[in-house]
């Protein structure tokens, strides 16, 4: 994904070894296309595909002792 935040190897190596007296706490921010872009050509809407993402990484995040504190939408 080319043009979004991301960490190289090196970067994300050493934010683990870190050490840290405290939680890490992560936000966030994302804007959901109206279609997902899927390279095998399935179809789903940008909200279908995060939800499908969100279900498959809950299990992950609570392995790694992580969980959601929030979640909310966009108010204008």
């Amino acid at each position: 994904m080319e043009g979004y935040t991301s960490f190289t190897k090196q970067v994300f190596e050493a934010f683990v070894a870190a050490d840290r007296p405290v939680p890490v706490h992560m936000l966030n921010l994302i804007r959901l296309r109206r279609l997902a872009a899927y390279e095998d050509g399935r179809d789903a809407t940008g909200l279908e595909a995060y939800q499908a993402y969100s279900r498959l990484s809950a299990p992950v995040l609570a392995e790694l002792g992580g969980r959601i504190l929030w979640r909310g939408g966009f108010e204008l």
